[in-house]
């Protein structure tokens, strides 16, 4: 089965994460990028306002051919207990139906909804999510984390 990571980064726990899941279930990978700057306290500060108030925002180029594709991985930071807004315009821009969907949080504290969010974004999409899982990076070392985000995919591509 053919396999496809995308994810969305501000700070790049998510990208190493979603570069070492690909990298286990031999996936191909696409960065979704907003128009939107996120950089500095201003743009960190927006970011959680955004996610709070589930903004759809405004993307960059990413419309990606996804029909040759099984299983689609989803990765995205949690702002505000909630998904990146990028992670959830870019969902609902695809039709995931017949799709087997993997959902990756990457979070401070808690991820609060974000996965239940992303899901019932998937669903109404029309995908099917077979497993889904948050990692904590905040006082985590990184090769915890990723450690952490290469067993989940071990784990997970015995369901594809």
């Amino acid at each position: 089965m053919k396999s496809l990571v995308i994810y969305y980064t501000r700070d790049g726990h998510t990208e190493k994460s979603a570069r070492v899941i690909a990298k286990e279930i031999k996936a191909d990978v696409l960065k979704i990028e907003e128009e939107a700057d996120r950089k500095g306290l201003m743009g960190y500060l927006k970011a959680g306002w955004d996610a709070i108030k589930e903004k759809e925002v405004t993307l960059v180029d990413s419309k990606e051919d996804i029909s040759g594709y099984d299983v689609i991985l989803f990765g995205a930071p949690i702002w505000g207990w909630k998904p990146a807004p990028a992670i959830i315009t870019h969902i609902d821009t695809l039709d995931l139906s017949k799709k087997k969907i993997v959902n990756f949080v990457m979070m401070g504290s808690s991820c609060g909804k974000s996965l239940d969010i992303m899901m019932d974004h998937v669903k109404k999409s029309g995908g099917n999510v077979i497993d889904s899982i948050s990692i904590k990076t905040n006082r985590v070392k990184e090769s915890d984390y990723l450690h952490e985000a290469r067993m989940f995919a071990a784990k997970v591509k015995t369901k594809f």
